[in-house]
């Protein structure tokens, strides 16, 4: 007989399970669980579901291991298969005509297991004795680990150095043993202006020159001479006086008369002898003749501060300092983490401007000068320095004493004949050595007023402080391990 097969999914439910038997066609259907979830476990999906099958002409069969519904089909009579190559022709159950399926009855549930028989209570006594001897392991235990003590020890210290010589190479990669560090060239461009008072001293025109001119008259007629003609020595043609009034000169050849000139500049210069000054400017010079009969007096020069060679030098080392300063800081700023800006190997590499606000031998009470430099330098890993040190240093720390932990101090000296090299000292103060598990372990349990003695007989350095906790106990603890020994420079 032919056998319609259909299988349920886990998210199944008896509507859709009935909507599935609507495409039945066969005399009989076979109804398959899913492998995983559990579907249609009631009794009255499996009741619905027989009656849809019924009213449709089919035969009912399920496939599924669900217990419950094996259960619920063997009541109601439906025939239940372990699998689809395990079902037999001869499987299917017949109910007897005439007999109505059972009413669906309310869902039974497995019956609650029986509550487990009450232990008998412990008698009073014992309890309270089991209580206290909790309470007394607790308590002996907490005894035992929870105390503990801090013993600071005085040990002697001293300080030791080494020199060492480190160049800095941007060709290596790595610290090499002969000394040679990892470096990364870095370079920045900065400007700025410095202005210094002068030192020098310059010559500068104070008083001016004096004297009187004679003029002769060469014509029959009278002439003036206007204030301000100028009058020249064909000597010193670049020294010229001007007369300070106007000079009238009667007619008559051979008729003289004298002026009063000054020198038109201030200054020595026109200190000049008798007889020198011999022309006069403009068309009054066919007319007549000049001449001085006494020297001219009276111009001086006074001292003045004035630029020298060695201000302008002065002034652009300072300069320069300063830039290289500013360098130093833009550059430390710009420097990755863990780098150091070696300072010995910064280096003016060139000089774009350069300005002055005035010559050597100007007369300038100061300086300035402006300029933009590029400068070089090296960046190098702190890391790798501190670890080249610390080397250097290990090596001169004597037996019986071990280093202070951060202690070491390195102190870089400017190296004039390369700025690739640093010249480094570095310092390190070490402590007498000390086995502080043997000493934790000769103190355990003493008395406070026990330790000095023992800490003498053992070697070890001196008691500085004792710190108990609790305060109030009367002896260290029990237990090495919660004994606390440290070193006073390592506390202080």
């Amino acid at each position: 007989m032919k056998t319609q097969i259909l299988h349920l999914d886990p998210h199944d439910d008896h509507a859709s399970a009935r909507d599935l038997l609507a495409w039945v066609q066969a005399p009989r259907v076979l109804l398959v669980w899913p492998a995983e979830g559990r579907v249609l476990t009631r009794r009255l999906d499996l009741v619905l579901l027989a009656r849809e099958a019924e009213r449709r002409g089919a035969r009912l069969g399920l496939v599924t291991h669900d217990p419950a519904v094996r259960l619920h089909a063997q009541e109601l009579g439906l025939p239940v298969f372990d699998g689809l190559d395990r079902v037999p022709d001869r499987g299917w159950i017949s109910r007897p005509r005439g007999r109505k399926p059972r009413p669906p009855a309310r869902e039974e549930r497995p019956p609650l297991p029986a509550p487990p028989p009450r232990a008998r209570p412990l008698p009073a006594a014992l309890r309270y004795a089991l209580v206290a001897l909790a309470l007394l392991a607790w308590g002996s235990l907490a005894a035992f680990l929870l105390p503990s003590a801090e013993i600071v020890l005085a040990p002697r210290t001293r300080r030791i150095d080494a020199r060492l010589t480190v160049v800095l190479d941007p060709q290596v990669e790595q610290t090499t043993p002969d000394g040679r560090l990892p470096a990364r060239e870095v370079e920045t461009t900065v400007a700025g202006s410095l202005r210094a008072p002068t030192s020098g001293r310059v010559a500068v025109p104070g008083e001016t020159s004096r004297g009187r001119l004679r003029v002769v008259n060469l014509g029959d007629a009278p002439l003036t001479l206007p204030a301000g003609t100028g009058v020249r020595s064909s000597q010193r043609p670049e020294v010229r006086f001007l007369t300070e009034e106007d000079l009238e000169l009667p007619a008559g050849p051979g008729v003289s008369a004298e002026v009063a000139i000054m020198a038109e500049a201030p200054g020595p210069q026109g200190n000049l002898p008798a007889g020198t000054l011999d022309s006069i400017e403009g068309p009054l010079g066919l007319s007549i003749e000049v001449d001085n009969p006494e020297p001219t007096r009276g111009g001086t020069n006074i001292s003045h501060p004035g630029v020298s060679k060695g201000d302008r030098i002065a002034l652009r080392q300072a300069l320069l300092d300063q830039l290289l300063t500013e360098a130093a800081a833009s550059l430390q700023a710009d420097l990755e983490p863990g780098e150091e800006l070696a300072h010995p190997s910064l280096r003016v590499v060139e000089v774009l401007s350069e300005e002055y606000d005035a010559e050597v031998g100007e007369a300038r009470t100061s300086l300035s000068l402006e300029m933009e430099v590029v400068v070089q330098g090296l960046a190098y890993p702190q890391a790798d320095l501190e670890r080249l040190a610390q080397q250097r240093l290990a090596a001169e720390v004597p037996r019986g004493w071990e280093p202070l932990s951060n202690s070491m101090q390195l102190r870089i000296e400017e190296t004039a004949d390369n700025s690739r090299q640093l010249a480094l000292t570095a310092t390190m103060t070490i402590m007498q050595a000390v086995d502080r598990a043997a000493v934790s372990r000769s103190l355990a349990g003493l008395e406070p007023t026990a330790v000095s003695p023992r800490l003498r007989s053992v070697g070890a350095p001196a008691l500085e402080t004792l710190s108990l906790a609790p305060s109030w106990l009367p002896r260290l603890p029990l237990l090495p391990q919660r004994i606390a020994v440290r070193m006073a420079p390592e506390v202080r």
